[in-house]
């Protein structure tokens, strides 16, 4: 996995998270978005693997922000990058949060950001 600078913050940083919906899931979560106990809002995004770890963002959202990415006037690349600061961090095979750092947006590796075009779309069959 490629190496990210940033603020590393306590491993149990984040354990009060809870699931609200998984929005992107393909043979596990890809896009989930979680609510902490203050009521704040984080979509989870996966970014990297290797043999250990799995690796996320976790940036936090508004719910103006959700609807207009619901509604495709945002894309999750500009949602990314419209924070002035994200959360990396790993999960081993127990699912445990290691490696928690606090990052500069502007640090995140291209390939750690989603395509221009990462519009939400909800399709029927």
């Amino acid at each position: 996995m490629l190496e990210i600078k940033g603020e590393h913050i306590s491993d149990s940083s984040f354990d009060d998270l809870q699931l609200v919906c998984d929005i992107l899931y393909y043979d596990g979560q890809l896009l989930s978005l979680y609510r902490s106990l203050e009521n704040h809002l984080y979509l989870v995004v996966f970014v990297d693997v290797d043999k250990d770890f799995n690796r996320w963002l976790l940036i936090q959202v508004t719910p103006f922000l959700l609807h207009q990415f619901s509604i495709e006037n945002i894309s999750l690349r500009n949602i990314i990058i419209s924070n002035n600061y994200a959360y990396m961090f790993d999960t081993n095979n127990n699912l445990e949060k290691k490696n928690i750092k606090k990052i500069n947006t502007m640090d995140l590796p291209e390939d750690y950001l989603p395509t221009i075009d990462s519009f939400f779309t909800f399709k029927t069959t």
